[in-house]
């Protein structure tokens, strides 16, 4: 019996030439780059969500990880637990659609650095990608 895998492909993923997101870093010619795959958008919208302190949105003052506040703090081996405790539960309240595949919050206390390794994949999609994000007070 022929066994078919069937997987969802955004509808914005049809047509390669428009664009539907901001590529985040701000690194392009005119320091704005488009991003015009969902892979691309996900990945960029995580990114500013990593890289976003809390009360930064004027309108939505509780998106971010706020993950820079956490350098300045002392770091300890429960620090990263509850970084780790904290990304796991704000993705699913603003990334329902994101699933988690491995999350690791590592880090040296002695010179206050934060290390994230992020792996995740969109629901119903084949989509999946890796964040790696270095936080260091130097």
């Amino acid at each position: 019996m022929a066994r078919y895998i069937f997987q969802n492909i955004n509808p914005l993923d049809t047509k390669p030439s428009v664009g539907i997101g901001i590529k985040v870093p701000f690194n392009g010619f005119t320091g704005i780059n488009t991003t015009y795959t969902t892979k691309e958008a996900v990945k960029s919208n995580l990114l500013n969500w990593f890289l976003t302190n809390d009360r930064e949105r004027p309108f939505n003052p509780t998106f971010g990880a706020n993950l820079r506040a956490q350098i300045f703090e002392q770091i300890t081996a429960e620090s990263f637990n509850t970084i780790n405790d904290s990304i796991t539960q704000e993705i699913g309240t603003y990334f329902p659609n994101i699933l988690i595949d491995d999350l690791r919050v590592e880090g040296s206390p002695d010179h206050n650095t934060i290390q994230i390794y992020f792996r995740y994949s969109l629901s119903e999609t084949n989509i999946e990608d890796d964040i790696q994000i270095t936080f260091n007070n130097g």
